[in-house]
């Protein structure tokens, strides 16, 4: 259960990432918008891809 509550953290990260992409004019808020995005993207992968085999 832990596993899935950090993954949905790391999933509302990445849709502030994009709806601040979405919304903003500016260079740089896109810009922090895309290190959102990156940043919850690369925690959620990190986590499913570490996650321990279901018969271990």
């Amino acid at each position: 259960m832990k596993n899935l509550a950090l993954l949905a953290i790391c999933a509302a990260l990445v849709a502030f990432g994009i709806f601040t992409i979405a919304v903003s004019h500016g260079f740089f808020t896109q810009l922090s918008g895309a290190v959102i995005m990156a940043l919850g993207g690369s925690a959620g992968y990190l986590i499913g891809s570490h996650r321990k085999p279901e018969g271990a």
